[in-house]
């Protein structure tokens, strides 16, 4: 499984059951669905260890990371840089949808990668 069908199946293969609440996940797509859930945990994981720079980006270094993570020391969380959201303009978004818009994530210090 790739990338992006691993992002299809966490996407599209479950519901929340209205009654109960719980998350269901149809019994033909489970395998798929499991196999997807395993590849975002090994993701977490290498992102868990990688390395930050030691400066906090400016929002002029922010403007140019445009689709790229960057580390949210505080609150201990990865946001990707959306220069161009549809509904929130310039800001950094993170995989619940949180956003913070540019100019005050630039003064909440994110950070990022570390080059090697």
């Amino acid at each position: 499984m790739n990338v992006d069908e691993s992002i299809y199946h966490l996407m599209n293969d479950w519901h929340k059951d209205p009654n109960s609440g719980k998350i269901c996940v149809d019994a033909e797509k489970v395998n798929a669905f499991l196999e997807a859930v395993g590849m975002g945990i090994k993701a977490i994981r290498t992102l868990s260890t990688v390395t930050t720079g030691e400066q906090p980006l400016s929002l002029d270094q922010m403007r140019e990371m445009n689709g790229q993570p960057v580390w949210y020391k505080k609150a201990k969380q990865w946001f990707i840089v959306e220069l161009h959201h549809p509904d929130f303009g310039e800001c950094v978004i993170n995989s619940s949808g949180y956003y913070i818009p540019l100019k005050k994530a630039a003064q909440r210090e994110f950070y990022a990668l570390r080059e090697k």
